[in-house]
């Protein structure tokens, strides 16, 4: 994880235009920690503040850097996805929880 830590203080240091160009290990478990709340709003076109209220739910739990950014993981952005698109279907966030927990098994709610 401390190298995903300094990729990303490496590409918040860098230029805008730069970014561009730096280029992740293909093989990246789904798993590791790697977006900001800004890359995850964009990835999933949901405003930040509903991101934030699906954590609130316990419906997902970011990592955190020592500065306490959310750091997500493709597995977290694939949920808040699954999350959304659940929502639009009207369930509510404890029925979204129940459905996860059964999807995904306990051990991950």
């Amino acid at each position: 994880m401390k190298i995903y830590l300094n990729i990303l203080l490496t590409l918040f240091s860098m230029k805008t235009s730069d970014r561009h160009t730096v280029i992740f290990n293909e093989n990246d478990s789904p798993f590791i920690p790697k977006y900001t709340m800004g890359i995850a709003v964009r990835l999933t076109g949901l405003e930040a503040n509903r991101i934030r209220r699906y954590e609130e739910a316990g419906l997902l739990e970011p990592a955190r850097t020592p500065g306490v950014k959310r750091l997500f993981t493709d597995f977290d952005i694939n949920l808040i996805k699954e999350i959304a698109d659940l929502e639009s279907r009207g369930v509510n966030l404890k029925g979204i929880k129940i459905i996860l927990s059964l999807r995904h098994g306990e051990k991950n709610m």
